[in-house]
């Protein structure tokens, strides 16, 4: 029974600040380590890659906010549902039962649009979340290479 008990409270320690604050640290402590303990032209190595990795995310994520302005400010959205429109007013003009196959078009159109939207903010966030830990990768690199020069 006070395995059980351990291990439940193992779980929800788990999602507390401190214990996650905890792990981030002692991952921490482990790369700063294994980047300590590389010779220096390792480290300039590592710096270099890291750099140009955070120079390149940064320049992708660029290019996604300017697609989504241009999106907005061109109006596309406005193209893309005078479109629907017109398939709608096609198909409607073509069948019998109009209110309904106007609705399934409307109701598919919407989710697309939606599923898509979702999928461009995921990828948007991960990009960002993956930006995050290079520049921290970054930052630990710089502060070992000070460190090394400093001696």
């Amino acid at each position: 029974m006070s395995k059980v008990n351990d291990k439940i409270k193992r779980c929800i320690m788990s999602m507390t600040f401190q214990e996650q604050r905890k792990k981030k640290i002692k991952q921490y402590r482990k790369e700063r380590k294994y980047i300590s303990d590389m010779k220096s032209d390792e480290v300039e190595f590592e710096y270099v890659e890291a750099k140009s990795r955070y120079e390149h995310d940064k320049s992708i994520l660029a290019i996604m906010m300017i697609t989504i302005l241009l999106s907005v400010f061109m109006d596309i959205w406005k193209t893309f549902f005078q479109s629907i429109e017109k398939v709608v007013q096609f198909v409607t003009s073509q069948q019998e039962n109009t209110a309904e196959v106007a609705r399934v078009l409307f109701v598919s159109v919407t989710v697309a649009f939606i599923m898509v939207s979702f999928m461009f903010f995921c990828i948007l966030i991960t990009h960002m979340r993956k930006m995050s830990k290079t520049y921290k990768r970054l930052i630990m690199i710089e502060e070992i290479l000070n460190e090394k020069k400093k001696k």
